[in-house]
């Protein structure tokens, strides 16, 4: 049986030499150089074509990135060894201000206020109902209230907020720091109807925004449209009828504040044809907006 095949190998460049790798500057030319014993063919994978059957050599290259060089030897037997060298291409140092790459700006993380709204109950609420808020942040290191509420609060969590007698606003600020924050309000109203005898609702509800569920069935309250007496039931044009019609939709007065029954009068008639009060009570009244009398 023939001996053992074996193989040197080394790797020089930029005033080093290896046999295992290097480390230079781009452009540097580097030199393989190699040498076998017992035998018959070596195979370097650096150059097309290899050099089959040259059982030492050299290699030149001027090295622009990192590489490997590997060579194959075998005897007559086809017993084989490898080796293999490299070179690694460095990273000049630079002068700032002159040749350095600016540096990576620092990753910020905002806070943002996902979601702050009414958890329970529906908005508007009934007089002296209570609700409850909730909140959810990211990247928020506390919170802050305002409006109708105070203090601080933890970044995630919830607040029952009870017996709620006129309208509020609830406002709330997320920080990370004093530089940046997002804001987030929740306003609540009280039906109308809802209110004691004795007190009258204000003539101005919050907007509801987002938080308010939509019934197109029932309208909102008018508001504090003239004087009324209790039990009084009205009229008001219908904008939902047609051009050249006119319609109602019933009123009821109650704490002498006009407010929406709870449907629509479904009768549209033309406009030619003249509109008379109800005459269901001595107190009915008819509010017709928009029409003549």
């Amino acid at each position: 049986m023939p001996p053992a095949p074996t193989l040197g190998m080394t790797i020089t460049g930029g005033g080093q030499s290896s046999s295992n790798s290097i480390i230079v500057p781009s452009g540097t030319e580097v030199i393989i150089d190699w040498s076998s014993q017992n035998a018959v063919s070596c195979d370097p994978n650096f150059e097309s074509g290899g050099f089959i059957s040259k059982l030492q050599g050299q290699y030149k290259k001027t090295a622009i990135s990192d590489e490997d060089f590997l060579i194959v030897c075998k005897n007559s037997s086809d017993n084989t060894v490898a080796k293999s060298v490299s070179v690694d291409i460095s990273t000049p140092e630079c002068t700032p201000g002159v040749n350095c790459p600016p540096p990576e700006p620092p990753t910020v993380f905002s806070p943002t206020l996902l979601s702050f709204k009414i958890t329970s109950g529906i908005n508007p609420i009934n007089y002296g109902d209570s609700v409850t808020l909730g909140w959810e942040t990211e990247n928020a290191s506390y919170c802050e209230a305002s409006g109708d509420w105070e203090g601080n609060k933890d970044p995630n969590y919830f607040e029952v907020r009870e017996n709620i007698t006129s309208p509020k606003t609830f406002r709330l600020t997320c920080y990370r720091d004093l530089l940046s924050s997002d804001t987030k309000t929740v306003n609540v109203s009280i039906n109308a109807s809802s209110y004691p005898q004795d007190i009258n609702p204000p003539n101005n509800q919050n907007n509801q925004g987002d938080n308010t569920p939509t019934d197109s069935s029932v309208p909102p309250p008018l508001g504090n449209q003239g004087s009324c007496t209790d039990n009084q039931e009205g009229n008001e044009q219908n904008p939902a009828c047609g051009e050249g019609y006119d319609g109602y939709r019933k009123l009821v007065c109650v704490n002498n504040y006009w407010i929406y029954a709870n449907s629509f009068e479904s009768e549209c008639i033309l406009q030619s044809t003249p509109l008379s009060c109800s005459t269901k009570t001595p107190t009915t009244k008819n509010i017709i907006l928009g029409a003549t009398l």
